[in-house]
């Protein structure tokens, strides 16, 4: 375990004799869960000591992958283990005193996910037969079947338990009742398999990702799109929201973790919107109807006006933003990145996408341009047979707006 602000270790490593598949904290963050990938060997650690407080042993058959335990997570009171198994049952492992299992049978297949609703009352499960599964809790009785195309990966409830969102192998998610397992939205459709979907904070919003490398944001009660498809370089596989709300974190397979912003409710609409609006579009409807042309000044007056703004709401702080010089303000209104570091940043990344990235925002960066040239022209020709004149574009660009930058020259002599 290491300290999630310095990266410092917080102790020695916690032994264990094969690699691992599940690490779960509980709600207080005092006990954390581990399990072995190929073996059903489960720990349970005292994070402060790193000491073991509990040890179990199953014996789990999974005919499909001898993956044992898909998936593990603790009860609300922390007393508890629930285990999505291989086998198509959950099982319970109580903790304490007296330990005990308690295996409930939900499928013939494997139980990929299970999730506990807030208030304990129901048991959310994602099979492989092309189900996920509502159970009332502790009974262990079925309340709803909720069938899919193809296998179910993921389950999850909103923070209040109102709703249930699931997805899995046939490109949909899908929101249900969170208490009866009714249908509450059209699905959700992806070009690709959803590994998982997941709630903000206030259980307003759906995050997904999908496999063909993009996550997206849904509105929890229409089931509408909220955002594009958001690109990625790789394969997604998991999504979070920050506990504001305000950011979308995604792990992309092999690459990096990227951070959306993803700002909730916008509050009231602020009076000076309308304005603004009319100002950027350069024209407003007059008391009869008729359209007429907004003078520029009226645009700057409401820029100073903006800058002015001390309020500390979303749309002060987004309209002291919008004010700022566009080159040394931050990314968006609720980002601390700075144009100019978020630029630095596509630049060593060094991608074409990257580098297309920053020159869409600094289209005279001559380094930018050089570097997108240079990337260009290693591309192979069956991947971009126009490879070579974009490359010629770039550089003539890079040199029109660096003549004197030796990147610019290096390009252009090669």
């Amino acid at each position: 375990m290491v300290d999630a602000r310095t990266g410092k270790p917080l102790g020695p490593p916690l032994p264990h004799d094969s690699e691992l598949r599940e690490l779960r904290f509980d709600r207080t963050g005092e006990q954390l869960f581990t399990s072995e990938f190929r073996a059903a060997h489960l720990r349970v650690w005292e994070t402060r000591t790193g000491k073991p407080l509990a040890d179990l042993e199953l014996e789990i058959v999974d005919p499909y992958s001898h993956w044992p335990i898909r998936h593990a997570e603790f009860t609300p009171a922390g007393d508890a283990v629930l285990l999505a198994c291989g086998d198509g049952k959950v099982r319970e492992w109580k903790l304490g005193g007296e330990e005990s299992v308690r295996a409930i049978a939900v499928s013939k297949v494997p139980a990929h996910d299970c999730r506990l609703r807030p208030d304990g009352r129901r048991l959310a499960v994602a099979a492989f037969d092309g189900n996920a599964y509502l159970l009332e809790w502790p009974a262990g009785t079925h309340v709803a079947v909720l069938p899919h195309e193809g296998e179910v990966y993921c389950a999850n409830f909103s923070g209040d338990g109102a709703r249930l969102v699931t997805c899995g192998k046939g490109r949909k998610a899908r929101l249900w009742d969170g208490s009866t397992g009714r249908m509450l939205a059209p699905p959700l459709a992806h070009e690709d398999e959803v590994i998982e979907a997941v709630f903000d904070p206030e259980g307003t919003r759906v995050a997904t990702a999908c496999w063909d490398g993009t996550a997206r944001v849904w509105d929890a009660r229409t089931g509408m799109p909220l955002t594009p498809p958001l690109p990625h370089p790789g394969r997604v596989s998991r999504v979070g929201f920050s506990p504001d709300g305000n950011s979308l974190c995604v792990v992309v397979n092999g690459g990096p973790v990227v951070r959306w912003d993803t700002p909730g409710k916008p509050g009231p609409t602020p009076a000076w919107l309308p304005a603004l609006a009319e100002a950027m579009a350069g024209y407003r409807l007059n008391a009869e109807g008729v359209p007429e042309a907004v003078p520029p000044a009226e645009l700057i007056r409401l820029r100073t006006v903006l800058a002015a703004d001390t309020g500390e709401s979303k749309a002060s702080r987004w309209g002291r933003w919008f004010a700022a010089d566009p080159m040394q303000r931050t990314i968006s209104s609720g980002s601390s990145t700075t144009v100019a570091e978020f630029i630095d940043q596509r630049i060593r990344t060094g991608t074409i996408r990257s580098l297309r990235e920053a020159l869409l925002i600094a289209p005279t960066n001559a380094v930018v341009a050089a570097r997108l040239a240079r990337a260009l022209i290693g591309q192979y020709p069956d991947v971009n047979p126009h490879a070579l004149d974009e490359a010629g574009f770039y550089v003539r660009w890079a040199l029109r707006h660096g003549p004197g930058v030796p990147e610019a020259q290096a390009v252009a002599a090669e």
